[in-house]
């Protein structure tokens, strides 16, 4: 059943391009991130975070403003018949990880052997403090995708269907059907919404619509799973003006106006 949700909770940030958004998304996560107590950060990989891992690995040069953060994957893809790392962890090796010599102890992998204890390590390792986030023009954030998300889901594996492989395939293995696998890993939305502060980030007139269903309405469904964020008590949305093009300029003017003391 659809839920009622508003946007009393969430802080718009506007950015004028995926660099600008990019950039300023560095900048939040650091702020979050620069103190001398332990951070626990989930994070993943796809086209959306690549700039804002770019300017992290420039401020780590510079100064290590993340020395206390600890990494959780928050989804996985994993090569068929393969004993490898996923796409997200492989993606967060190249762009991240690697250049940003993050130690491993401080990477805590989500598997397909350990999903169903994930979220208790989680726990015991003090709670999501962060939580960075993109979404899919379809709704879907993390792997919760239409079709498949319970809102009570904590981490669990999900079934490739067999209408979704070709897409998976396209978006992910470079059009090779042979290595898509017949499940993910995901965090669910109970896993997400338990973190302290979760951190939305959004570029391009293909996100416009999800954007819109996030922002400008007020139902809560499942069928558009990124629908539940706005439930969230510290939500940060940070958009680019394509992203946020089916919205109002009203609506844009409340949301930032939320963020301002």
């Amino acid at each position: 059943m659809p839920l009622k949700g508003g946007i009393e909770n969430m802080h718009l940030i506007v950015a004028e391009d995926y660099d600008g958004m990019s950039r300023t998304a560095a900048d939040c996560f650091c702020s979050m991130a620069d103190s001398r107590q332990r951070r626990n950060a989930a994070v993943t990989a796809g086209s959306t975070p690549i700039g804002m891992y770019g300017y992290l690995v420039e401020y780590i040069r510079e100064r290590d403003v993340l020395g206390y953060v600890h990494f959780y994957n928050f989804d996985e893809i994993p090569y068929r018949g393969e004993e490898r790392d996923g796409i997200t962890m492989e993606s967060l090796k190249k762009y991240f990880y690697e250049p940003a010599c993050i130690p491993e102890a401080r990477i805590h992998t989500l598997t397909d052997k350990n999903y169903q204890t994930y979220d208790k390590l989680v726990a015991c390792d003090g709670g999501l403090d962060l939580c960075v986030l993109g979404i899919g023009r379809d709704g879907h954030f993390c792997s919760n995708t239409p079709g498949k998300t319970k809102w009570g889901n904590q981490t669990v594996k999900l079934p490739v269907y067999p209408h979704d492989r070709e897409r998976i395939a396209h978006l992910m293995f470079g059009g090779n059907v042979s290595q898509v696998p017949d499940f993910l890993i995901t965090m669910g939305p109970r896993s997400i919404m338990a973190s302290r502060q979760l951190l939305l980030l959004a570029s391009g007139k293909e996100k416009a619509e999800a954007i819109r269903a996030l922002i400008a309405t007020d139902i809560v469904d499942e069928s558009i799973p990124s629908t539940i964020l706005k439930l969230h008590p510290s939500l940060t949305v940070i958009a680019d003006r394509d992203a946020l093009s089916l919205i109002s300029a009203e609506v844009v003017e409340e949301m930032q106006w939320n963020g301002r003391g």
